[in-house]
C-alpha cells in the first residue's frame, strides 16, 4: 500500500496531528507499506506572499501536493480537513483516478460554507508547470462557497476522527455517510513510557502541568486562573507550568490575568524539540486539562504514559482513556470549583496520586501503543480500498 500524509497547517513541535502522522507512518513503513509526507506551513511558503487565509491555503497547496501524486501513484492520500476536501472535490484535475482521498480529522465548523472573502481571481497559479489542467477560477470560487462537512463527506472516501464525540455527531447528522466516519485513536511512542517513576516512593505532588498549545489565543482561561488561586491557598508549595510550542505567548501575556503574588509559582515552557517532551512530563506530578477539546489530545496519553494521573474535563474522548478515580479524575466542564476539589484532593493524597499514575501507565501500555493503534489504522485503510474497488 502506498500512502501520502498531507498537513497544510503544521505549527511546531507540539502539533498533535503531525506527530500522529509521523508515528503511524513509521509503524506502517515497518510493516512494508510505502509512506510519504507533505507537511507545509503557510508562513513557510515561498510560492505565495502573506497573508494567506484558511480557505485560500488549500487551493495553493493542493496543486503542489498533486505534483507528488503525479510522480508516484498513491493508493490513499490522507489530508487534514480542507486540503483533503480540495483534493477530493477537484479529483479530476489534481489526482489520478485510482487514488483514494481520506480526511484526517473533519470538524463540523459553523463557518464552513460561508462566502469566501479573498478575491480568488487574483490568485496566481501555485504550480504553473503542472502537466494537469489548472482549476477554473469560477469553479474554484463556487466550490469554496459550498464547502461544508456534507460536501466533504460526499466527495471523499473516508474520514478519520480521533474524537468519539465527533464520530457520533457526524453519524447522527449525516446518516447517509455514516460508514465514512471512522474512529482512529491516537497512540504513544515508547520514549514517553516512564517505568522509573513507578519505582519512586509516594511523595506529596506539587508540580502541575498544562499543555496549552491547542489554545494559543487564550491558553489560560479565566476559570483556570480562579481555580489555581484557590489551589494555592490550600497548598502554597504548588507550581503550575504551561507548556506549548513557539506560538505560546510570552510569560507576561500568558499570566496577565493572575494576581501578582501568585506569579512566582507560574512557569512557561516553549518546547523547541519533541525529544524534550519526555523530560517535561517527568519533571511534573499531575497533568491538568481544563479545556473541552474536539478530539483526543496526544498530550493526555503521553502524560499518562509517564505515570502521571490526569485531571481532565469530562467528555466522551477523555472518558475513553481516563477511568474516573482509577487512572485520573474527570470533572464537569466549566466548573472551576470541581477542578479545585479534584486537584486539591490528589495534592493531599500522595499514595492515591501514585496509584492513579500507575494505573494510567498500565492503561496506555495495554491499549495505546502506536503498534496497537496502527492495527486499527490498517483495518480502516483496507476497508476503504475494498469499498472503493468492490
Amino acid at each position: 500500500m502506498k500512502l501520502l500524509f498531507i498537513c497544510h497547517l503544521t505549527q511546531h513541535t507540539l502539533d498533535d496531528t503531525v506527530r500522529a502522522m509521523r508515528y503511524l507512518g513509521r509503524e506502517l513503513a515497518m510493516r512494508g507499506h510505502e509512506v510519504d509526507y507533505f507537511f507545509r506551513r503557510p508562513q513557510d511558503s515561498d510560492e505565495q506572499p502573506e497573508p494567506i487565509s484558511l480557505l485560500e491555503w488549500p487551493m495553493r497547496i493542493a496543486p503542489l501536493a498533486s505534483r507528488k501524486c503525479q510522480q508516484k501513484q498513491y493508493d490513499i492520500v490522507l489530508a487534514t480537513g480542507s486540503s483533503g476536501w480540495c483534493l477530493s472535490s477537484f479529483r479530476d484535475w489534481l489526482l489520478p483516478p485510482e487514488t483514494r482521498v481520506v480526511s484526517w480529522y473533519l470538524h463540523d465548523d459553523p463557518a464552513m460554507g460561508k462566502p469566501v472573502e479573498p478575491l480568488l481571481e487574483d490568485l496566481p497559479d501555485a504550480a504553473p508547470d503542472l502537466t494537469i489542467p489548472p482549476i477554473p477560477k469560477d469553479c474554484l470560487l463556487r466550490q469554496l462557497n459550498v464547502w461544508t462537512v456534507e460536501q466533504a463527506l460526499k466527495t471523499q472516501d473516508g474520514c478519520f476522527l480521533t474524537g468519539l464525540e465527533d464520530v457520533h455527531h457526524i453519524r447522527r447528522k449525516y446518516p447517509q455517510y455514516a460508514s465514512k466516519a471512522m474512529y482512529q485513536p491516537r497512540g504513544v511512542d515508547a520514549k514517553f513510557y516512564s517505568p522509573q517513576r513507578l519505582k519512586q516512593k509516594a511523595t506529596p505532588p506539587s508540580r502541575l502541568l498544562l499543555i496549552g498549545n491547542n489554545h494559543p489565543e487564550k491558553p489560560i482561561a479565566q476559570p483556570v486562573v480562579e481555580a489555581f488561586q484557590q489551589i494555592l491557598k490550600a497548598h502554597p508549595q504548588v507550581t503550575l507550568t504551561v507548556a506549548g510550542d513557539n506560538q505560546l505567548p510570552s510569560p507576561d501575556e500568558l499570566f496577565a490575568d493572575f494576581p501578582e503574588p501568585l506569579k512566582p509559582a507560574l512557569h512557561s515552557v516553549r518546547v523547541q524539540q519533541e525529544e524534550t517532551l519526555p523530560d517535561l512530563y517527568l519533571q511534573h506530578d499531575l497533568f491538568i486539562q481544563p479545556h473541552r477539546t474536539p478530539a483526543q489530545p496526544l498530550a493526555v496519553l503521553e502524560a499518562m504514559a509517564s505515570a502521571m494521573p490526569a485531571v481532565v474535563v469530562q467528555n466522551p474522548d477523555f472518558q475513553e482513556v481516563v477511568t474516573h478515580y482509577e487512572s485520573g479524575l474527570l470533572v464537569p466542564p466549566d466548573n472551576p470549583q470541581a477542578m479545585v476539589e479534584s486537584v486539591t484532593h490528589l495534592l493531599g493524597n500522595p499514595t492515591l496520586c501514585q496509584a492513579m499514575g500507575e494505573a494510567a501507565f498500565e492503561t496506555v501500555t495495554r491499549c495505546y501503543t502506536w503498534h496497537q493503534v496502527c492495527d486499527i489504522f490498517e483495518v480502516n485503510l483496507t476497508r476503504i480500498l475494498e469499498q472503493a474497488f468492490a
